[in-house]
């Protein structure tokens, strides 16, 4: 292995279309129940911090930790600030729809204010947004990796590239244990830092595999990928994992590294046809918009039911078979819907653009 950085572009497609796997584990992990929920919770946020780290480019931003941190306010940050915002200024009238949990109380002008500075600074959540707490946290964790591979590139300058490496090492490992205790003991950082730091190991071994390996593909094999899904089930059986909710085990690693490998073996696949491929790039490049609507579509669903059938949708679910179709109806809702508010916010950029000229 070389220890220049590999000049590698990652395909645009195949890594779309690894997102859209990672969406649609993550809606069937917010509309399923467990089993299968606690089975998509085992690697699919984890899955999404690896792309990030495979998606980091060393040769760009290796000696520029701050235009790192930059992008990844512009591209993070900042949505997940503008979406919140949102939903605040929404609160009222998404309580009068009848679409807030039980109990949740109006906001005054004053709470609204409050809780979109709070969210400036990566502390404000709001029930229908709860999805996109994960664009502050994978903010955070790329800003710190990008600090730590500077860090690491001037040890290397005046040592070698196996310091470099160590030190990166020594360094994930230990946001790594210190991120643990603080999950397992329920301690809430901002930004819900404990999670970032246990989510370094993913972002490593994407941006090692990226920029010392390049292509990925000849690693891949469905039939491994299979097995791999297959243990990911068999540990699930008996593993609570939610880092939310402090739910952890000590070799979680490990199995959501096996569930990112069957994710990454199964988008090999789809890349063959032509429909898949297409499908699921499409989802993969509209997925920011689809972690935002498919909470919104889900109570959605659940209230129209409530007003027919007086239960909430999951609730009418007897058989596999209605789930299929329950999470089939939520998926194709929001991707439609997410692709329809897409080309509505690029043609404002057009007209903005525009105008500026």
């Amino acid at each position: 292995m070389s220890s220049e950085v590999v000049q590698y572009k990652p395909e645009r497609d195949y890594w779309n279309i690894v997102k859209g796997v990672g969406m649609i584990a993550i809606i069937i992990g917010h509309s399923c129940m467990d089993p299968v929920a606690n089975y998509v919770y085992m690697f699919h946020i984890q899955l999404f911090f690896f792309v990030s780290g495979y998606l980091y480019s060393e040769s760009k931003y290796g000696d520029d930790p701050w235009l790192n941190l930059k992008n990844k306010l512009k591209g993070l940050w900042l949505p997940y600030f503008i979406i919140i915002s949102i939903f605040v200024l929404l609160h009222n009238v998404i309580s009068l729809i009848g679409m807030q949990p039980e109990g949740t109380m109006d906001y005054s002008l004053k709470d609204m204010l409050v809780r979109i500075c709070y969210a400036m600074f990566g502390v404000s959540d709001e029930f229908l947004a709860g999805p996109v707490w994960f664009l502050r946290t994978l903010a955070m964790a790329m800003i710190i990796f990008g600090f730590i591979v500077a860090l690491s590139r001037l040890i290397e300058a005046k040592t070698n590239f196996a310091f470099k490496i160590i030190v990166q090492l020594i360094l994930i490992i230990a946001l790594t244990v210190l991120g643990y205790p603080l999950i397992a003991s329920h301690t809430q950082l901002p930004a819900d830092m404990q999670i970032a730091f246990e989510m370094m190991p993913f972002i490593w071994v994407g941006y090692f595999l990226r920029n010392y390996i390049g292509s990925i593909d000849k690693l891949l094999n469905i039939i491994v990928g299979l097995i791999a899904f297959v243990i990911v089930g068999i540990v699930s059986s008996f593993q609570d994992l939610d880092m939310a909710m402090g739910n952890i085990f000590p070799y979680m690693h490990i199995v959501a590294f096996l569930g990112i490998y069957g994710c990454l073996s199964l988008s090999k696949l789809l890349c063959k046809w032509n429909i898949s491929r297409k499908v699921f790039s499409i989802i993969g490049s509209i997925s920011l918009y689809i972690m935002v609507v498919h909470f919104v579509v889900i109570r959605a669903i659940d209230k129209v039911t409530y007003i027919v059938c007086d239960k909430p949708a999951y609730e009418l679910m007897t058989n596999i078979i209605y789930w299929i179709i329950y999470v089939i109806i939520i998926v194709a809702i929001s991707v439609t819907v997410s692709f329809g508010i897409k080309k509505a916010v690029d043609a404002v950029k057009t007209i903005l653009t525009k105008a500026e000229s």
